[in-house]
């Protein structure tokens, strides 16, 4: 094999190669750890090669151990900042496994977005982890995208509460897309452990119709469309005020 051959061959595995690298490693983010018997950590947390794979660092530099997500309750990224997130796995009404889900909004109907990709990115939503080869398909003319708010959203509910919308989802439908992450939104009813996806009425009664049986009148409220689960900020609004004055 001749120099020039050799060279062209080198250029090309390496344009090859580097296109799939991330612009920056995964970073190991500082996190309180709530686990489901009481006990608590609080360290760097990584998720090494998946969501369900999470290890944790006491010091930023120092040797990292496996956690078995089965056993923790809450993720609090950045615990003593006003940027905190709080992750959880938790079930759905679409299967058996858990998903890894952000709480956006806790109240009588709690917020959860899940990445419609994977969990890391979710965790990882702040940092900007695209591969070269994902960078330079923006300059595609087909490309396409919907740009992220500048500016968080503040909704408020009747009871008085209200919803900030971080500017990392651009809106409250069922699906949003914001800084490449595409994010399926799901709700969580008082006392209950099970996701319920937010979908079209059809089908989200005909999955989860039971899930607020004991609130007949917001079912019948749902089946001749007087609500949809399309805006969230009314749902609940019509929630509190249907079946939570009883």
């Amino acid at each position: 094999m001749n120099k020039i051959t050799f060279f062209l061959l080198a250029i090309i595995t390496f344009k090859s190669y580097s296109q799939h690298l991330p612009l920056r490693g995964t970073p190991a983010i500082k996190s309180k750890i709530i686990y489901k018997n009481g006990s608590s950590d609080i360290g760097f947390l990584w998720l090494a090669s998946s969501e369900f794979y999470p290890r944790l660092k006491k010091e930023k530099k120092g040797k990292s151990k496996k956690i078995n997500y089965k056993e923790i309750d809450l993720i609090i990224t950045n615990p003593d900042s006003t940027n905190s997130r709080t992750f959880q796995y938790l079930n759905h009404n679409y299967n058996k496994f858990k998903i890894f889900v952000e709480l956006i909004y806790k109240d009588n109907i709690s917020i959860y977005v899940a990445s419609k990709r994977n969990g890391s990115d979710l965790f990882y939503s702040d940092y900007d982890r695209e591969t070269t080869r994902e960078k330079l398909s923006k300059t595609n003319l087909n490309y396409s995208a919907t740009k992220p708010v500048n500016t968080s959203q503040n909704h408020v509910l009747s009871n008085g509460n209200s919803i900030t919308v971080s500017p990392r989802y651009s809106d409250l439908s069922s699906f949003s897309k914001a800084y490449n992450l595409i994010v399926q939104h799901y709700i969580l009813k008082e006392n209950s452990t099970t996701l319920i996806k937010v979908e079209n009425n059809k089908r989200f009664l005909k999955k989860s119709k039971d899930y607020f049986k004991d609130c007949p009148e917001l079912i019948n409220d749902l089946e001749l469309k007087k609500i949809n689960l399309s805006n969230l900020v009314k749902f609940i609004n019509h929630y509190n005020k249907t079946c939570k004055t009883k």
